[in-house]
């Protein structure tokens, strides 16, 4: 994973230079239509065609360059753990003893396919397929509309093959793209938020929510300086096992 993610990395880092080396050679030839013809006029409709090709391509340039840095960013094929600070890699996996497993449930994976699909094709997919040259406004929507559909493609992704495994070694987070694990000694509490209910409570939100907005139940893991490290949502399956895995938690730490 992390070789792969080297290299769409890198990738994006050439398209990106492509796209920005093609920019300038249309902002060069936008320079050149200021000379006046043998009219004597400037040429204002080529100029604009020229700066317009000049800002898509900057445009796709910068969102190549911008979605490397985030993944450069991420931990994707990596074992991390929980230091009270930060996530640190870490060389070896440490074998323990299982007490219990759940996993995401299906609706999670399938939400983030259908919301990509409604609000990423639509903005995305129709600037690919116009005539005639790049505009400005053209690369924008073509850039926001096929980000968030990646984006929901990769959150679908993790979605479904995400897995929260509790035992002696702490609680571990697996899914397609790495693991994370949080160690015993560092989990500070377990807390339960209704995001329904704390939209409710601002004044900015209480008149835009519609009485049919679904309850989002979610625990929050907190570390002992009291920073989430870890949201997981409420329906993790199988049920039971989330419930007592939730149990054992909080046995654990109510001391501290």
């Amino acid at each position: 994973m992390v070789l792969w993610k080297n290299f769409l990395i890198a990738l994006l880092v050439a398209g990106a230079f492509l796209f920005l080396a093609s920019g300038a050679r249309k902002g060069a030839a936008a320079k050149a239509t200021w000379a006046p013809k043998e009219t004597g006029l400037l040429q204002i409709p080529e100029l604009l065609d020229h700066w317009n090709e000049t800002l898509a391509f900057a445009i796709f340039g910068l969102a190549f360059l911008g979605t490397a840095w985030l993944i450069g960013r991420t931990d994707w094929g990596l074992d991390v753990v929980w230091n009270g600070d930060t996530w640190s890699r870490v060389s070896t996996t440490i074998e323990a003893a299982l007490a219990f497993e759940v996993r995401e449930p299906g609706e999670s994976w399938k939400a983030n396919l259908i919301y990509g699909c409604v609000f990423g094709l639509p903005f995305g997919v129709p600037a690919f397929l116009m005539e005639g040259k790049w505009t400005a406004a053209r690369a924008f929507w073509a850039v926001v509309g096929t980000g968030f559909l990646l984006w929901m493609v990769q959150s679908a992704a993790e979605n479904h093959s995400r897995t929260l495994r509790l035992s002696d070694a702490g609680l571990v987070e697996r899914s397609c793209f790495g693991s994370r694990r949080i160690p015993w000694e560092e989990i500070g509490s377990l807390e339960f938020h209704d995001v329904r209910e704390q939209l409710l409570r601002l004044k900015d939100f209480r008149s835009r929510i519609s009485p049919s907005f679904p309850h989002i139940d979610i625990w929050s893991v907190k570390d002992r300086k009291g920073q989430e490290v870890l949201r997981i949502i409420a329906g993790m399956e199988p049920a039971e096992d989330f419930r007592n895995m939730r149990e054992q938690i909080l046995r654990r730490i109510p001391s501290r």
